[in-house]
């Protein structure tokens, strides 16, 4: 707790959050609830980082049906076209495709300046094992080349030499206004957590924040600089942003949000898009989607997490992470965490 200076020391409710917290684990680590309440307050309700992973994260979103949920590549087999960034090239398992998935033979230099010859602005991102905006790349075309954020080549050899294998190419989405006056050189993406209920199998959602890249950055990620404010039922954001390590402020790239009351446009179309987006992931219980707004401020998917949705976002800007919805989880989750430990998913 040392980056935000938060002293690890009892605090009111710690006790409670332990005892709640006991029927999945013997170690509920209270530093979390300590951390956590200066932000959100006495709720017993916080979620904790080592029992989202060792038992939220992977009973609900069973570990044996990740791994092809998780590539970035299949997203146009469930989505419609209109759901998502145009793509102009795909490497899935080494096997470069269109965006229909169409095998592309003896793929070259020659073929790809073709693919993109009349591409202004294009990002390149890993497609399996990626986090954090790892390895993504945004080439913009100066005369007849297109130039990445470090003055390299858009070519064969460099998508071979970087990236090898599993890897996209997009359209950079062209961002609505609203979206684009907190950064203009990111892509700055909603957060948006969907819930399926193990009660019932609807769809809510239960978090929601806006990600904001560090001006100049190609990405919003809060790892690269980048921060989030909350946002709530009615899309209004919050007045206070965090940082990674937990520290508020209230302006970033110059704009004072504490004296903005800003809106998100079109949120009610958001919320249906997400839970739409989420009714098509029918194994996975807790999906975290990042998604943008386009010029005409309608979602576009940029991609959703299954492996880690980043519980500690929400509640550095006062949402606990599981909102109302932590009860029967709870329930829901001591009821197969044997069979979990049992297996060795979990160590």
């Amino acid at each position: 707790m040392a980056e935000n200076n938060i002293p690890n020391r009892p605090v009111e409710g710690e006790n409670l959050f332990k005892k709640k917290w006991s029927k999945l684990s013997s170690d509920v680590m209270v530093e979390y609830y300590r951390c956590f309440s200066q932000y959100i307050g006495a709720d017993i309700d916080i979620l904790s980082g080592n029992i989202s992973v060792r038992f939220i994260e992977p009973i609900l979103n069973p570990l044996k049906y990740r791994d092809y949920y998780e590539d970035k590549n299949i997203y146009g087999k469930q989505f419609p076209k209109n759901w998502l960034p145009k793509t102009y090239l795909r490497n899935m398992n080494g096997i470069f495709m269109d965006e229909d998935y169409n095998v592309i033979k003896g793929f070259s230099n020659k073929f790809l300046s073709s693919l993109v010859k009349n591409v202004d602005r294009c990002v390149i991102k890993p497609t399996v094992n990626s986090c954090s905006g790892q390895r993504v790349r945004v080439f913009q075309r100066k005369d007849e080349y297109l130039l990445d954020q470090y003055g390299e080549i858009l070519s064969l050899e460099m998508l071979l030499r970087e990236y090898r294998d599993n890897f996209i190419i997009q359209e950079c989405v062209e961002q609505s206004e609203f979206m684009a006056q907190f950064n203009s050189t990111s892509v700055n993406t909603l957060r948006i957590v969907v819930y399926r209920s193990v009660t019932d199998n609807n769809l809510y959602v239960t978090n929601s924040i806006l990600r904001i890249g560090l001006k100049d950055s190609v990405i919003d990620n809060a790892h690269a600089g980048g921060v989030f404010i909350g946002i709530d039922n009615n899309g209004k954001l919050g007045n206070v942003l965090s940082n990674t390590f937990g520290v508020k402020q209230t302006i970033f790239n110059g704009i004072n949000f504490k004296e903005l009351g800003y809106v998100i446009p079109n949120y009610n179309n958001v919320m249906l898009f997400s839970k739409n987006i989420a009714q098509q992931i029918p194994h996975h219980r807790l999906i975290a989607l990042d998604i943008a707004l386009d010029s005409n401020n309608n979602p576009r998917l940029i991609e959703y997490n299954i492996g880690a949705f980043s519980y500690w976002l929400f509640q550095f800007v006062e949402q606990p992470a599981l909102k109302g919805y932590t009860d029967e989880i709870i329930d829901y989750c001591k009821n197969y965490k044997d069979n979990i430990v049992r297996n060795n998913i979990v160590l």
